[in-house]
């Protein structure tokens, strides 16, 4: 429990790391030692250490509280993107352009298949006389 929290997916590690450590060690038994040694092989420091860490990490509640705090959060999120979106949309006619050059390019490609054709009419080499058999 001290490490794993009694989390059923961290024993399983846990243990599995033990095991190991005490078959690499030609053990018979799991002993404390050795979960201590499968621990920090894990590098894993206490359960309550961690858990303190992860909590530290969480974003803190808005200093209102409750609904309004969560809320003004909400806000300013949404002002953020709208801004962002404001700027996409004043690159909005530059896309355009872009487009239409693309477009043009494409009719441009497609046209050059037809165009080969025509000009594909078989050269020769000069100095070259087609041999026979």
């Amino acid at each position: 429990y001290k490490y794993a929290g009694g989390i059923p997916r961290l024993i399983n590690t846990l243990c599995d790391t033990a095991l190991t450590c005490a078959y690499a060690d030609n053990l018979r038994e799991v002993t404390p030692q050795i979960m201590e040694a499968a621990a920090k092989e894990l590098q894993w420091p206490v359960h309550t250490e961690r858990m303190e860490k992860s909590r530290s990490k969480v974003r803190p509640v808005s200093p209102e509280g409750g609904v309004q705090g969560i809320l003004r959060d909400q806000a300013h999120t949404l002002a953020t993107i709208a801004a962002q979106l404001g700027a996409l949309e004043k690159r909005a006619p530059a896309l355009e352009s872009i487009e239409k050059t693309l477009m043009a390019i494409e009719r441009h490609l497609r046209n050059l298949p037809q165009s080969s054709k025509a000009e594909s009419v078989p050269e020769q080499v000069p100095g070259r006389h087609k041999m026979s058999g």
